[in-house]
C-alpha cells in the first residue's frame, strides 16, 4: 500500500463527486463526502477511503445538509467549514498517532514545536498553543513523565521551567 493511497483515494473521490453532482465546489463536497466514504478496517498502514453505497435516503438526507449550509450566513457558513475540516483532521491525526506514546493533537504539537524550535519555556509553549494553562501544565507533565520532554530550571528566571526534546521525542 502506498504511502499516498488516501490522498489517491480522496481525488478519486473528488472526482465521482464531480461526475455526480456536475460541481466543483469544496464547500458541496465537504458535505457530500461524509455520506460517501467509510474506513476500511481490514487494509493495514492506516485508514483508506473507499465508497459506500449510497441509498436514495441518503442521498435525500444529503440534499437537506447541504441545503442547510447553504442557508447559512456567510461567517457561519466559514465556521462550519472549519469545523469539519477539524474534524477530519482530528479523525485521521488520531489514526496516525495509535502507534506513537502520545495521545492527542496537541502533545504532537508541544513535542515538534520544541523538536523543531529548541528550547522553550512552559508558558510561552502554552501560549503559543492557544491552550489553557492547567490543561497545558497537565500535558507537559504527562509528556516529562513519558519520557518523551526534559524539564530544566531556566539559568535566567529560577521560577521558571525550560523544556528540551528527549531522544525518545
Amino acid at each position: 500500500m502506498g504511502r499516498y493511497q488516501s490522498i489517491r483515494r480522496l481525488i478519486e473521490l473528488w472526482e465521482t463527486y464531480e461526475d455526480e453532482t456536475g460541481k466543483q465546489v469544496l464547500s458541496h463536497f465537504s458535505v457530500w463526502l461524509p455520506s460517501n466514504i467509510n474506513e476500511s478496517p481490514g487494509i493495514t498502514g492506516g485508514s483508506v477511503l473507499n465508497l459506500m453505497d449510497v441509498g436514495r435516503e441518503d442521498k435525500l438526507q444529503l440534499k437537506e445538509r447541504i441545503k442547510i449550509t447553504q442557508n447559512l450566513q456567510e461567517p457561519m457558513k466559514f465556521l462550519e467549514y472549519i469545523t469539519r475540516i477539524a474534524r477530519l483532521h482530528d479523525y485521521y491525526l488520531k489514526k496516525f498517532l495509535e502507534e506513537l506514546p502520545i495521545n492527542s493533537r496537541i502533545e504532537y504539537l508541544f513535542i515538534n514545536s520544541i523538536a523543531s524550535g529548541g528550547r522553550v519555556k512552559k508558558t510561552d509553549l502554552i501560549n503559543a498553543h492557544l491552550t489553557d494553562y492547567t490543561t497545558g501544565m497537565d500535558i507537559i507533565k504527562r509528556l516529562v513523565n513519558n519520557g518523551l520532554l526534559a524539564e530544566m530550571p531556566d539559568t535566567t528566571d529560577r521560577r521558571s521551567k525550560i523544556l528540551d526534546s528527549t531522544s525518545q521525542g
